[in-house]
């Protein structure tokens, strides 16, 4: 990222999209299902047939959460053995910013039943925003920013970021499908996720400016890859 004019874009996409995460927010609170979430759950659950369910296996294994703890040290230890330090801080506050989700429920919905109906909330179930949606922006966004910014072009990295980013993508329509969140959870989960790392990408060219990049590895003194 560079340029005053490049930031600015960056933090007034932020802001807009926590406006409108809160917006909606507000939206659900008042109301139970909103217009065409049953029709978007049935057509994407529809969509889960045997061969997509196989094939999602190893992204089910993803969405557990002691897999999801175990997967965000894994990074952290990648990213500091790779990167260095200043990005391993990044990928820290990265971590933080998912923890609110796991914690706080802003709006009681339930998940859908098998026959895609409204049910009573059950406590410990569904939740808003998707906390696996935050996660993956967060978690797999921020990681995917790093490599950018940080690794020197090679194929492990175009093959890496497409990875992170896919999973992105994914990670809510497949939470849709599977019937853990209607379609207005996983949207505030990528609106809050985009908003916070929006601000991560803004703080990155401050902390490389405060630490001189000076703690990222020696092999990698050499000026940072280009910025994507």
């Amino acid at each position: 990222m560079t340029g005053p004019r490049t930031r600015q874009a960056v933090a007034a996409y932020g802001i807009i999209l926590l406006l409108s995460g809160l917006a909606l927010t507000v939206v659900v609170r008042t109301n139970e299902l909103l217009w065409g979430e049953i029709p978007v759950t049935r057509a994407l659950s529809a969509a889960l047939v045997r061969p997509v369910e196989l094939a999602l296996i190893p992204i089910d294994v993803l969405l557990t959460d002691v897999s999801a703890i175990v997967i965000y040290v894994l990074l952290c230890g990648v990213v500091f053995w790779r990167l260095g330090l200043v990005p391993l801080a990044i990928l820290g506050l990265a971590g933080l910013l998912t923890v609110p989700t796991r914690l706080v429920d802003l709006a009681a919905r339930p998940r859908p039943t098998p026959n895609i109906e409204w049910a009573q909330t059950i406590f410990g179930e569904g939740g808003y925003p998707s906390g696996h949606v935050v996660y993956s922006v967060l978690i797999f966004g921020t990681f995917a920013i790093l490599l950018q910014r940080y690794e020197p072009p090679s194929q492990f990295r175009r093959i890496a970021v497409a990875i992170l980013w896919t999973l992105t993508v994914l990670m809510g329509p497949i939470r849709i499908a599977q019937l853990e969140h209607w379609p207005a959870d996983v949207a505030a989960g990528y609106l809050f996720g985009f908003a916070f790392l929006a601000a991560i990408v803004l703080l990155i060219p401050l902390l490389d400016k405060l630490c001189e990049s000076d703690m990222r590895p020696r092999r990698w003194k050499a000026p940072l890859a280009d910025p994507p």
